[in-house]
């Protein structure tokens, strides 16, 4: 394992990051605060601003973005067409109100939330954590079998544009929040992490994934 350390410059001469240097960054001012009550729906945007402030006026419940807004956001911040499964980056919530928020995500959008409440006048770090960068994918025609866990009918196209880890978010077949495990080009087949219950013909659609995880407040 490699340990980072900064360079810095010093009278245009570079040299290891000491003890008494000052370590600056370009972090962007916090937003205005954001009184929002008992429902907020977080942004992609939001989380990609280091700190927010919330002063919420009771008992509120934030909801945060699907994974295809935030691979989105990304991509359009950072000029890429795919994110790297393995970025992660952290985000500061200031919770200035003396009310609980909690975290909450939309089922079957690519998000596991852990530790998501933010207790009364408390700061909490949040760790987020692309499992799968690869944007929404969306295909028709798409076969599936009572009692097996391969999927047919994709295209060539399709299929160069999808990667093993995103998940489905389409209702059908009961494969809704299964991962993508297996995909065979010469086939034409992708396979699920577990069986179908239908045997059918119909547009699938497959979302990125990340993870936010609550760390100490």
């Amino acid at each position: 394992m490699a340990m980072q350390v900064p360079v810095i410059y010093d009278n245009g001469l570079q040299r290891r990051f000491s003890l008494g240097d000052l370590f600056a960054t370009f972090e962007p001012i916090p937003p205005a605060t954001d009184t929002t009550n008992t429902t907020l729906a977080v942004t992609a945007a939001m989380v990609l601003s280091p700190i927010y402030v919330r002063n919420p006026a009771g008992v509120s419940t934030d909801t945060y973005p699907t994974a295809d807004a935030l691979i989105t956001a990304l991509q359009s911040n950072y000029g890429t067409q795919s994110i790297p499964t393995g970025l992660s980056f952290r985000w500061r919530v200031i919770n200035l109100s003396a009310n609980l928020i909690t975290g909450a995500v939309t089922a079957n959008t690519g998000v596991t939330m852990t530790r998501g409440n933010i207790l009364a006048s408390t700061t909490k770090d949040f760790q987020i954590n692309i499992t799968n960068g690869t944007p929404t994918v969306t295909a028709a025609n798409v076969g599936s079998t009572n009692g097996s866990a391969v999927l047919t009918g994709f295209t060539a196209t399709q299929l160069a544009t999808m990667s093993v880890g995103q998940q489905m978010i389409t209702s059908t077949a009961n494969l809704q929040g299964q991962t993508i495990i297996v995909i065979n080009l010469g086939a034409g087949t992708v396979t699920m992490s577990g069986n179908a219950n239908a045997t059918q013909s119909q547009t699938m659609t497959f979302s990125p994934t990340y993870t936010i995880t609550g760390l100490a407040a």
